[in-house]
């Protein structure tokens, strides 16, 4: 049984910036970011939480919760209780509650695509765009200060885990990047000096940034650490993408040439 205490203090962790970071932890809704952090970083894990009507209606939870062994005790409550401390209005079932990774300031050896995220707001969009990137091979992401709390519970389920198969900077000026990373950055613009995707060299080291929802990225900042702006032809009529939408097309874009260069 949960404390009256505990349950105010996870509830913060589902809307509270502030009190995740000063506690260095969050949670995950759901059997598949459980599986995630469980495969990948173990280390994280403080407590996992199950109602017995995920035990009795969902056979894979059972499974799952079996197959821990004495690696973990996870903890049964009610189905209240879980519905007043998960970040979900309709609770799967299960929740992790985990460590947020010690702040990072340095980018795996060897990496030869990282993600540039400016400012980028909505948590819906962050999440998606670190999935594209782990999916389509970056080696890190950064993200530049102003932009949605990349261990929230809302990036995370948007990400599907995949935080846990990349190395992630929060809070980095993004104007300091080539003191990480020395290949050249391109930027996804709309003006007039950019280039056509498509007539861009991809295939070598390379980081990619994409800004904004409705501002963009800053071209006074991307005029300091930037080499080359992009554009993604479209349709006449059509002036915008999507910034998560823009990510994956660059991405896919660079595996593509890296695959047809083979």
């Amino acid at each position: 049984m949960l404390s009256e205490k505990k349950i105010k203090q996870f509830r913060r962790y589902s809307n509270s910036r502030s009190a995740r970071h000063k506690d260095g932890t969050t949670l995950l809704d759901g059997l598949h970011l459980a599986q995630e952090v469980v495969t990948h970083a173990p280390e994280l894990i403080q407590d996992i939480y199950h109602t017995e009507n995920a035990l009795t209606e969902n056979p894979e939870i059972n499974t799952f919760l079996s197959s821990l062994g004495t690696s973990f005790s996870p903890t049964l409550i009610a189905s209240r209780t879980l519905k007043k401390i998960a970040p979900t209005t309709t609770p799967s079932g299960i929740l992790t509650v985990i460590s947020t990774p010690t702040p990072t300031r340095t980018l795996p050896d060897q990496s030869s695509c990282v993600l540039l995220l400016d400012r980028i707001a909505d948590p819906g969009n962050m999440g998606t765009i670190i999935r594209s990137g782990v999916a389509l091979g970056a080696d890190a992401v950064i993200i530049s200060p102003e932009s949605a709390d990349a261990w929230s519970p809302k990036v995370l389920r948007a990400a599907q885990g995949a935080h846990f198969s990349t190395t992630i900077l929060t809070d980095f000026d993004l104007t300091d990047v080539k003191l990480l990373f020395n290949g050249p950055v391109i930027g996804a613009f709309l003006d007039s000096e950019a280039a056509s995707l498509y007539d861009t060299n991809l295939t070598g080291k390379i980081a990619i940034c994409v800004g904004n929802e409705g501002k963009g990225i800053s071209a006074e900042e991307f005029s300091i650490y930037g080499d080359h702006k992009v554009y993604i032809p479209m349709q006449k009529g059509f002036e915008s993408l999507n910034v998560a939408m823009t990510t994956g097309i660059i991405l896919s874009e660079r595996l593509r040439q890296k695959i047809s260069s083979q």
